[in-house]
């Protein structure tokens, strides 16, 4: 599964659960200003686990990266000792 696809599937159960709590909220036989409360803190709990999705989904990005760079500069390492390998050897023949 693809990370798009993971992100589809979390964006989609966030939803439901945000619809789930609005609807469960407005038909509680609580007083208004109870359920506003409820309302506003199972939104808020929501936002805050979809924020905390975000801030995880992006620290992974940049690790991945970091991984990345860290790659390419090793390789890009390898190679240039291997290019002067080839450069000293060129000129020991043209000696």
């Amino acid at each position: 599964m693809t990370n798009r696809s993971k992100l589809f599937i979390g964006l989609g159960i966030l939803s439901a659960a945000t619809a789930g709590v609005t609807i469960g909220l407005a038909f509680a036989p609580d007083k208004g200003t109870k359920t506003r409360y409820k309302l506003k803190r199972g939104i808020n709990d929501i936002a805050n686990t979809l924020l905390d999705y975000i801030n995880s989904s992006r620290s992974n990005v940049m690790n991945k990266g970091e991984e990345v760079i860290d790659r390419a500069k090793a390789k890009g390492n390898e190679l240039k000792g291997y290019a002067k390998a080839k450069v000293e050897e060129l000129e020991e023949e043209v000696k």
